[in-house]
């Protein structure tokens, strides 16, 4: 998608981008496990893209 982690964990809706960084982070390494509303999500943005007031420019 092109995202950096912290313009995905603002896209995601988790409040602070820097708690919510770490916790993309823990999902990657398998030190928590996904939400399963998380995959559903990241799919739909893969599909239809994410809206612009969702994120910040880079």
């Amino acid at each position: 998608m092109g995202l950096s982690l912290s313009q995905l964990a603002k896209a995601c809706a988790y409040t602070s981008v820097d708690n919510g960084v770490t916790l993309l982070r823990r999902y990657e390494k398998g030190e928590r496990e996904v939400p399963g509303w998380l995959p559903r999500m990241l799919e739909l943005f893969r599909r239809h893209g994410i809206p612009p007031d969702f994120i910040d420019p880079k």
